[in-house]
């Protein structure tokens, strides 16, 4: 049997993480099968172990002498960058709260109030942050779950003669008895039959610290978890009414540059672009807002913040900005919350956003994307976005629609039906992007170049914008065509207009189509059908 512990140290934080990773590791699948709120995803446990697996790969990377408060920073960002869904995003929260506990590096060094004192405050210190960072707290949840052990842990820390196991022993029955109660405070629970699956992941973490400081299992193992009842629905709709298709669980990192204190600002006015108000957007656009991050305990923001939120596909575009008015916008990840399919677009360009907000479909740049989840179809509007998509869907399990021009995400995004299964909605807009042939008129240093395939239509300094437009829809019109759409790019809308007038004019049986896509590198883009 291990030593009991007297002093919560790097080895003790090290052996703690093992045994809750690999816990979660066994119980994963039957953490799954409670998931019912706040949509019946039956992804809760798999959330929490990628999130702690995260965590667990960024302290394998520190040397092996690292202090304590070096391993808990190390879990907590690696916790953080790779938080997968609102439980994940929520254990990260409540690993950050650890670290300010840690006792600085030094075998010979002594908290003034006492070890268990510091692990008290630690989980209650957690507890709080991880309650802070989501935008509307719900009872019932993993939120109830941590305060109940942090609360505990403080109380038992006060009793005389307090020692480590007390405090981890009183921490992790606390977060049993307050999981048993979860169907009590959420209906979606009791309906289901079931406790809260987030905090049933909850309490694997707290058993697990309680066996190793105790040095044996400190606790009874619970029995496996019952899934919830077949049909079980949970407290929100996964499905957008507005489409009839998915909404979306988004996720990104956002890097926030520090700021300049301004002289005599009060800290309230340095707190208006900070993670509560980014929640309070958010919270606008959609719900399960989870915002947290930062380098430490400051409302100033400045560091990296997790962002997580349930929206319509349409409002994603609106998340994503909401935090490039921020920062850096990166490692976005998408994932469809119920049947059908989700489409995005990826492409830069406010205008091509719009068209697919309009198409029921998300939009996201290519340079912001990490992940999309199985039964997420990528839309790109250009090359680089292909590579970028092509990467994604190998990343989390999505699929690509075959697609590298604006005009031909267009001719998919016109026959987007979200209602439609993710295999055949691959076959209609495939379908549709290579009906189109595109091209597109670019800057250069000598003047202007229509590309179709690759090949030069017309360029030189002495081409105008529009002839090179002309130009290049006689090239793809050759042969037969009833429609051609132009699909302006920054600077190009009064170009587009023009050409597009000359097109009606000399080619009267073709439609003539104009979108504003405000995509960079191009100053039009031509698709012909």
């Amino acid at each position: 049997m291990a030593a009991v512990l007297e002093r919560l140290d790097a080895r003790a934080a090290r052996a703690w993480l093992a045994e809750a990773r690999a816990a979660l590791a066994r119980e994963r699948t039957g953490i799954d099968g409670l998931n019912v709120y706040p949509v019946p995803d039956a992804d809760t446990g798999t959330n929490l172990h990628l999130t702690l697996d995260a965590g667990a790969r960024a302290v394998a990377a520190l040397p092996e002498d690292a202090g304590l408060r070096a391993v808990l920073r190390a879990l907590a960002d690696g916790a953080l960058r790779g938080a997968r869904g609102s439980s994940g995003a929520i254990l990260a929260q409540l690993l950050r709260g650890l670290v300010p506990e840690a006792a600085p590096a030094g075998p010979g060094h002594r908290r003034q109030d006492g070890e268990a004192a510091a692990l008290a405050r630690a989980l209650a210190r957690g507890a709080a942050a991880a309650r802070r960072a989501v935008a509307r707290p719900v009872e019932g949840t993993m939120l109830t779950v941590a305060r109940a052990a942090g609360e505990a842990a403080e109380a038992s820390a006060r009793r005389a003669g307090a020692d480590l196991p007390a405090v981890a022993r009183a921490a992790a029955g606390a977060a049993r008895e307050a999981l048993h109660a979860t169907p009590r405070q959420l209906e979606a629970l009791r309906r289901a039959g079931v406790v809260d699956a987030g905090g049933r992941g909850l309490t694997v973490l707290y058993d697990a610290l309680a066996a190793v400081v105790g040095g044996a299992a400190a606790l009874p193992a619970l029995p496996p978890a019952a899934p919830a009842r077949p049909g079980a629905t949970g407290a929100r709709d996964a499905e957008d009414p507005g489409t009839g298709g998915p909404r979306a669980e988004l996720t990104y990192l956002l890097d926030v540059p520090p700021r300049a204190p301004r002289p005599g600002a009060p800290r309230a006015a340095e707190a208006q672009d900070g993670p509560a108000a980014l929640a309070g957007e958010l919270a606008a656009l959609g719900d399960d807002v989870v915002v947290g991050g930062g380098r430490g305990d400051g409302d100033d923001g400045a560091g990296t913040w997790a962002v997580h939120v349930h929206v319509a596909p349409q409002a994603v575009a609106a998340a994503l900005a909401a935090g490039a008015a921020r920062g850096r916008v990166h490692a976005a990840r998408l994932e469809p919350l119920g049947p059908g399919t989700l489409l995005v677009l990826v492409a830069e360009g406010e205008g091509l956003a719009a068209l697919a907000a309009g198409a029921g479909a998300a939009a996201v740049p290519p340079g912001a994307l990490a992940g999309a989840a199985h039964g997420a179809l990528l839309l790109p509007a250009d090359g680089a976005a292909l590579r970028a998509a092509r990467a994604a869907a190998a990343a989390d399990g999505g699929a690509v629609v075959p697609c590298a021009a604006a005009p031909a995400a267009v001719a998919a995004l016109a026959v987007h039906d979200p209602a439609l299964a993710p295999a055949r909605a691959l076959d209609v807009l495939g379908a549709a992007a290579r009906a189109a042939r595109c091209g597109a008129v670019r800057a250069e240093r000598d003047g202007w170049r229509a590309v179709a395939d690759g090949a030069a239509v017309a360029a030189g300094r002495a081409t105008h914008p529009v002839d090179a437009v002309l130009a290049l829809v006689d090239a793809l019109a050759h042969g037969g065509a009833e429609l051609v759409t132009l699909v302006a790019g920054r600077g190009g809308a009064d170009v587009a207009r023009r050409a597009a007038a000359l097109v009606a004019r000399r080619r009267p049986p073709l439609e003539v189509a104009v979108h504003l896509g405000g995509q960079p590198g191009e100053l039009v883009a031509v698709g012909v059908e």
